[in-house]
């Protein structure tokens, strides 16, 4: 940064530590206040995703409109009772399910108690009608009621599930098809506070109270009724929201453990290591701050499951601005500068580090840019913040608090931490740099280079024939259950997705009449269209994953069979009585969650746990639809359509983002290699703009191709975490490829020559580059070792795949190729 009104801020706030100290108090105090205030978002929010055109937007969004005219488009939560018995910690289910009258009675009760907890949007067994003619009088007594458990009720189990199962209105609806299971459904509002809601969930269940502290202590949900189960994404989300702080806390704490010895054992001192580690943690605090003022003012940014990478991309980046800054400062002060001299001879470090800045930015620019899905953005955006939080603090508050901290800096270096600190230092820096000198000095230096574009060549051509041409091996793939593992609601869904059972989870529609605007459930022809489709839809290939499928008209079929002896009804006063006897017996919070006066919502259940399972489900129920019933119009709406959404958006952005990435590298180096070349062409030895700068996209090109293959063979998807990858890529290789590239055009100023240069270059800066690369490798193992979270357990691994692989271009594909773009100085 210039000096400002004639003098120079940086080196005015190291002068006055204190100040700066208490201006930087002042500004983290209210930061703290803006981290009271972050919201946390869910995995995928109802608009995650950002394209307005996107068709499944646009059809959840007139569904929504509907609520002014009386649908509800409301998301259960589904309790399970399970039938048997334990023995030991293992549970027996029931033969035959439900043996007794007691076993009514407990879905009995527990629709009761979850009717006084929370209302009438409660409907099971005992709140369902059974429609029956008797002596020409339709009767609607409930499947489960009070007058069963009189002592001269007559009640015969075997009898009473055979009347179950002739109602397919709720034969594997309310009841699994072998009666070892019961589901009581609550209908939840779409706007709901459903964080604070499912805290009442929990207090029911486990019928206890929880205070404040709890929401840092509890992270599942365990019914005092082991029979009791819970399946709803509902609560899945708030599994996540609960398990996110402790996952920011582990990592955090997971990166100071793996890094602070490593700073030490890089900087020879306690002191700067502490120093280092205080800068990353104040940079994630601050950039969970600032998320949470931006949130106030009014902008849609929120923490979620995937800022826990931008939380690590804090460690990472504030790892490496630290070794630089510190680097830089030591070499000055072993050179016999005063404290004040050396942090002034730092200036070029912070340069450097405002350059990486600025390309990162870019990176996340085009994450952004190419995604049109929220979380990505949300974390792109965070990423940024933590970026420009580092930026201020690498120049302003780590040297005043290495100042403050360390009084009297011994100039010089330490001694190693023992044998150990010896023996990493040569096993992972010293071998691999002399591995990357030999292969650099092996051969000639364009037989080297042309050796290096080869390997980059057959990794390209490789890549494109495992993924675009003839094969598509990536699996692009979303599975949300992988988020909750372990707990209540992912062993609910294991025990629905059984076969004959519910499904996890259900895809929705809303059918309408394409004929009318008003009032079509009264129409025949739409009560029977609509009964087709359901039927229609049912029969579709088992491959397909239906398991249940449910619209309302099979109730009116119900009633229509019992009352007029016909399958459906045959005028508009027939479906009238139907209707109105169904609304008779349910509440309008229920009822209008399964239709309004011109729809009725069809549901489709399935296992909800692949992404690309629930995309071909959807597009089938569509396209069988728009196909067969052209006068029907279908929308289909809800969360869960999202997540194979956000899979095209992510399929279809990829390569732009790739693309973009790469535009962004290549201009940004070409104006440096430019300005540089019009400054000394004459003089000295230049790099050529254009090769230069294809040259420096080598290391993020080879770590792109090396890691998409690699997710081929281990069968790794891409998701949201992982298409976010690049992005972090392009810090490491920019951090790592700018202080090589430093090193390489001083040194080549120096003696004159290209291939010395090189070498002179490693020998210099490429155990810098190295330890770097550990560190920031260190950075990312937490989130493979400590997070809850398996897509993110696999990002974590992934990026210290990836800092191998940029380490490897920038050290042994880089050199030669980069080498062999200078240019003589041009003759007078």
């Amino acid at each position: 940064m210039k000096k400002i009104w004639k003098f120079d801020l940086r080196m005015k706030a190291i002068k006055y530590p204190k100040i700066t100290i208490v201006i930087f108090s002042i500004l983290t105090g209210i930061i703290l206040w803006g981290n009271y205030k972050t919201p946390q978002g869910s995995v995928i929010p109802k608009d995650a995703i950002m394209n307005k055109d996107n068709p499944v937007r646009k059809m959840d969004e007139y569904v929504s409109s509907k609520k002014a005219e009386g649908f509800n488009p409301a998301e259960p939560i589904i309790f399970p009772i399970k039938f048997g018995k334990k023995i030991g910690k293992k549970e027996i289910l029931f033969p035959n399910g439900i043996q007794s009258k007691e076993d009514l009675k407990k879905i009995y009760e527990w629709t009761n108690r979850l009717k006084d907890e929370f209302g009438e949007s409660v409907i099971s067994l005992a709140t369902i009608p059974n429609f029956l003619d008797e002596e020409g009088e339709l009767k609607s007594e409930y499947y489960i009621n009070s007058s069963l458990f009189k002592s001269n009720s007559g009640l015969n189990i075997g009898n009473w599930k055979k009347g179950v199962i002739a109602d397919q209105s709720v034969y594997g609806i309310f009841i699994s098809q072998d009666f070892k299971m019961a589901y009581i459904y609550y209908f939840v509002d779409d706007d709901a506070e459903q964080m604070s809601l499912m805290w009442k969930v929990k207090s029911f269940l486990e019928e206890k109270t929880f205070g404040w502290i709890h929401q840092f202590t509890e992270f599942d949900i365990h019914p005092k009724d082991a029979s009791i189960g819970l399946a709803s994404w509902i609560a899945g989300r708030w599994i996540i929201h609960q398990a996110l702080l402790l996952n920011i806390l582990m990592i955090i704490s997971g990166g100071i453990l793996f890094v602070f010895p490593g700073f030490r054992r890089a900087l020879h001192s306690w002191l700067q290591a502490a120093v280092c580690v205080i800068i990353f943690f104040m940079s994630i605090i601050w950039t969970r701050g600032l998320i949470g003022l931006l949130w106030f003012f009014g902008f849609n940014v929120v923490e979620r499951v995937y800022t826990l990478l931008s939380y690590a991309n804090c460690i990472v980046q504030g790892t490496s601005f630290s070794l630089h800054k510190f680097g830089a400062y030591n070499e000055g002060r072993e050179k016999g500068l005063s404290a004040d001299e050396a942090w002034q001879a730092t200036a070029g470090t912070d340069r450097l580090i405002a350059r990486l800045v600025i390309i990162s930015l870019g990176g996340f620019l085009t994450l952004w840019w190419s995604f049109g899905v929220r979380p990505i953005a949300d974390m792109a955006l965070a990423s940024a913040l933590g970026l420009v939080c580092l930026l201020v603090f690498s120049r302003y508050l780590l040297p005043v608090l290495s100042t403050l901290l360390i009084k009297n800096h011994k100039v010089g270096k330490t001694k190693e931490i023992g044998w150990l600190g010896k023996k990493i230092t040569a096993v992972f820096i010293q071998q691999p740099l002399k591995a990357a000198i030999w292969i650099n000095t092996r051969f000639g230096l364009k037989t080297t280079a042309i050796a290096m574009i080869m390997v980059v060549v057959v990794l390209t051509i490789g890549t494109i024939y495992q993924i675009a041409w003839p094969h598509r091996n990536l699996v692009i793939r979303s599975k949300p259950l992988e988020f909750i593992p372990g707990t209540l609601v992912y062993k609910t869904s294991k025990e629905l997705n059984r076969p004959g059972y519910l499904g996890f989870d259900g895809l929705n529609f809303l059918l309408e009449p394409s004929w009318t605007k008003a009032e079509g459930i009264y129409d025949p022809r739409f009560i029977q269209r609509v009964q087709m489709i359901t039927k229609g839809v049912s029969n579709f290939p088992k491959e397909l994953g239906v398991y249940q499928t449910y619209s309302i008209v099979k109730a009116v079929q119900r009633i229509s069979s019992q009352s007029f002896h016909k399958p459906l009804p045959t005028s508009e006063k027939e479906a009238g009585y139907a209707f109105m006897n169904i609304e008779n017996k349910l509440p309008p919070i229920v009822f209008r969650a399964f239709y309004y006066h011109n729809g009725i919502r069809l549901i489709v259940t399935t296992s909800a746990d692949d992404s690309n399972k629930m995309f071909a489900l959807r597009e089938a129920v569509e396209n069988y639809v728009r196909l067969n019933f052209p006068e029907i119009k279908i929308s289909s709406f809800g969360r869960v359509q999202t997540y194979p959404e956000a899979d095209r958006e992510i399929r279809e952005g990829k390569p732009w983002n790739i693309i973009g990435d790469q535009i962004l590298i290549t201009i940004f180096f070409m104006v440096w290699f430019l300005f540089s070349w019009l400054r000394f062409r004459k003089t000295d030895l230049t790099i050529r703009p254009f090769w230069g700068a294809l040259a420096m996209n080598i290391p993020m090109w080879f770590a792109t191709t090396g890691l998409a293959l690699i997710m081929v063979k281990m069968g790794i998807p891409l998701d949201i975490s992982t298409a976010a990858i690049s992005a972090f890529a392009i810090n490491a290789t920019s951090d790592f490829s700018f202080v090589f590239l430093e090193a390489f055009q001083n040194t080549l100023g120096e003696t004159k020559n290209a291939f010395s240069a090189m070498i002179a270059a490693l020998r210099q800066k490429g155990a810098v580059i190295i330890e770097d690369a550990f560190l920031n490798a260190r950075c990312f193992l937490p989130l493979w070792l400590f997070s809850t979270f398996i897509p993110i357990q696999r990002i974590g691994l992934m990026m210290v795949i990836m800092l191998v692989l940029c380490l490897i271009g920038t050290l042994v594909i880089l050199p030669s190729v980069l080498a062999i773009t200078v240019r003589k100085p041009e003759k007078n």
